[in-house]
């Protein structure tokens, strides 16, 4: 989690949206409480809308993004 905050620290993110999904947000919210702005949405709010499913284009790594090295 430490290294999750320092890399978004490197990446200047001031902000941070988490899903309320079972417990796994909490620890999450916990390291960053702090250091940037949290929120909290629930999946039943954030629901796509009827159609045609975008997680294949949503998750096509195009844009040219940096991503932490493992």
């Amino acid at each position: 989690m430490r290294e999750l905050r320092g890399w978004l620290d490197r990446q200047a993110v001031r902000e941070a949206v988490m899903e309320s999904t079972a417990q796994y947000w909490k620890p999450v919210w916990q390291e960053l409480e702090g250091h940037c702005e949290l929120a909290l949405a629930q999946a039943h709010s954030n629901r796509a809308p009827q159609g045609r499913k975008r997680d294949f284009a949503d998750a096509d790594d195009s844009s040219g993004g940096t991503w932490p090295e493992n």
